[in-house]
């Protein structure tokens, strides 16, 4: 981190260099410049390389989009202004909700003309302090390659202390997808090589000299084009350096108005459909993953509801505490690899016993049993097991996870909810890999649910700091146990930082949070 040593009353400010992902503290600064400085090649057409900031909350969203700030819209109030590709940033003129600024490097027109930061040397972001002049931090991305556009830095809130940390996270798709990645859409246009070549504001030939006009214009890019490869981009960060804003390029990247988000289709039968596999339907998640530097792995066949493992799911889940002796029966004989599962009805009311008899039917029908007979005078129902692989997965706990998966769904479906989702994804953390049972982004907030048919205890902790890793609320981090009491998950949701319910709170706790 900063280091700060006092020597005869003065103070020397020493450089922290950082590497990727490494963070330190800003100490009791509020007055910073950030520079940006990069060597390119002489090529043609010529790299055309945008620096911009996004102002962001705590779920990583811009809140409007003028907290995008760039070369057509250089200044967020009396916080940040954009000038010859730095920064002057005020963190304590920053509103309350603001609790961090990224940093970006992007190449104009990178797909067109084929470039990539693989061409681009020297990629630097240095912090100064705006009172003293003083260079304190310094950050230098060295693996740049096939990307067009880079979050090359955060400057981030934690617990009103600001610190500022190296990302050096591509993007191959460019500032677009980036910016899509913090709520901004971006219209971008094909703009001629001519019309980025801004307008001379002095020594201007005169309009009529056609020939003229054509020799400056060629004499202005061949020495913009001959500088660059021997000079990084420098600024003077002086404080009382002039900040008026530069003419304004000619480029079409604008923020443009955000539709509606859309909603699954009504038409659709969310227990009878493969849309949920769609790339598109869950790549929210992915992105909201990447950005806290995470890598994901997608199930996608384990959200298509073709099947009946939803439909049998939620029968079993509607009515757990009459039902469970079926499941339960089912997954021990399994286990023990024995071919037939029994339940006796001797002891069990008319009313419960009808609906197990009718769940076993629908076993039979779905084909999770092979076969489902009734002896009517013992009271027994026997039951010949399915040995297949998913259908003993299913009784050892799977369902539940298709309970929670489908109740979920079929909430935000039928309240026209906007909502990306995921089964049995798999993410890789510094503390280990974890499969995550079920998983949510609903109107762009995360719900997680871990799911236990079974016991639960050991995983608690490991949940717990899982839970602190990804940053999300306790009220939308769920342990979902099949079979606990009410006195007994409140009595833990007040021990431990995440929220425990069971089947019969899930659907009345989804419309409190929803």
């Amino acid at each position: 981190m900063v280091r700060i040593l006092t020597h005869h009353q003065q103070e020397f400010i020493v450089t922290y260099y950082l590497q990727k992902g490494e963070n330190t503290s800003l100490a009791k600064i509020d007055d910073f410049v950030i520079v940006t400085e990069w060597k390119t090649t002489d090529i043609n057409p010529p790299l055309d390389i945008n620096v911009s900031a996004f102002l962001l909350t705590e779920n990583n969203k811009v809140r409007r989009d003028t907290d995008f700030i760039f070369y057509n819209q250089p200044r967020w109030a009396n916080a940040i202004l954009l000038k010859d590709s730095r920064f002057k940033v005020s963190l304590n003129q920053l509103e309350p909700d603001i609790s961090g600024i990224a940093f970006v490097l992007s190449i104009h027109e990178a797909h067109s003309r084929k470039h990539s930061f693989s061409l681009v040397k020297g990629v630097r972001i240095k912090v100064f302090d705006f009172s003293t002049k003083q260079e304190i931090i310094s950050y230098q991305l060295d693996d740049a390659n096939s990307e067009t556009a880079i979050i090359l830095a955060i400057m981030y809130r934690r617990q009103n202390v600001w610190k500022f940390k190296a990302i050096g996270q591509g993007y191959e798709k460019g500032l677009a997808s980036l910016a899509r990645d913090f709520g901004v859409d971006i219209e971008t246009e094909t703009t001629p090589l001519a019309a980025i070549i801004p307008a001379p504001a002095i020594n201007a030939p005169p309009p009529s000299k056609a020939t003229a006009v054509m020799d400056w214009i060629k004499h202005k890019f061949s020495a913009d084009a001959k500088t660059t490869d021997t000079q990084q981009q420098t600024f003077n960060i002086h404080p009382h350096t002039d900040t008026k804003t530069p003419l304004v390029k000619n480029k079409s990247l604008k923020p443009k108005t955000k539709p509606a988000k859309a909603t699954l289709a009504d038409s659709i039968n969310i227990h009878d459909t493969d849309a949920l596999t769609l790339k598109a339907q869950y790549e929210p998640i992915e992105h909201w993953f990447k950005r806290k530097h995470i890598p994901v792995e997608i199930n996608a066949d384990a959200m298509d509801t073709s099947g009946f493992f939803d439909e049998a799911a939620v029968a079993l889940g509607d009515n757990y505490a009459v039902l469970k002796i079926v499941s339960n029966k089912i997954k021990y004989r399994q286990l023990n690899n024995k071919e037939r599962a029994y339940i006796e009805l001797a002891d069990i009311d008319d009313k419960d016993s009808e609906a197990i008899k009718k769940f076993c039917k629908e076993l039979y029908d779905y084909s999770f049993v092979a076969k489902y007979f009734y002896n009517t005078q013992k009271k027994l129902i026997t039951l010949h097991l399915q040995s297949a692989t998913r259908i003993v997965q299913f009784f050892n706990g799977e369902w539940l996870e298709w309970y929670a998966f489908m109740k979920i769904a079929d909430y935000c479906h039928s309240q026209h909810l906007a909502f990306s989702c995921t089964r049995n994804m798999r993410i890789d953390t510094i503390n280990g890999r974890y499969e995550i049972d079920v998983f949510f982004l609903i109107n762009d907030t995360p719900l997680f649910i871990e799911c236990k048919s079974g016991e639960y205890r050991q995983f608690i902790d490991k949940y717990c700091k899982l839970k602190k890793q990804l940053a999300i609320e306790k009220p939308y981090f769920l342990f979902l146990i099949a079979d606990m009491n009410e006195t007994k998950t409140k009595g833990l949701t007040a021990m431990f930082d995440i929220t425990f319910i069971n089947v019969h709170q899930l659907t009345d706790y989804l419309a409190k949070i929803l």
